[in-house]
């Protein structure tokens, strides 16, 4: 892996957890925003306590994913890693949807709990 790939996947692992879903589903379903509830937090949990258990279990899954999908995506292209480097820069993609999960530009650089 180079670093122009890795900086390439560290940037798409921190948009891609960083994408609010429990504000985005809650709005899709037009129910009450999960930021307003409980500890205020964008999550799962204030989804499914703001909108219902089907609308928390969405947001669940694709908070999930949102962290799985870029290291899945980004191994299968990249590929094994070949020297110590290549595992030093694999990290940094498993950590990136991590870190814009907890640091959302959308929501001003606030987010979920990591």
């Amino acid at each position: 892996m180079t670093i122009t790939q890795a900086l390439i996947w560290i940037g798409l692992g921190y948009t891609c957890g960083s994408v609010p879903w429990s504000v985005l589903v809650s709005k899709l379903f037009r129910s009450e925003d999960a930021r307003s509830v409980g500890d205020g937090n964008p999550g799962a949990t204030n989804a499914w306590i703001a909108a219902g258990w089907k609308v928390g279990l969405i947001v669940l899954l694709l908070d999930v994913s949102k962290g799985i999908i870029p290291v899945v995506a980004g191994l299968m292209f990249i590929g094994p890693a070949r020297v110590n480097l290549d595992y030093v820069l694999l990290a940094l993609v498993w950590v990136a949807p991590v870190v814009g999960h907890a640091w959302s530009p959308f929501l001003r650089f606030g987010g979920g709990k990591a």
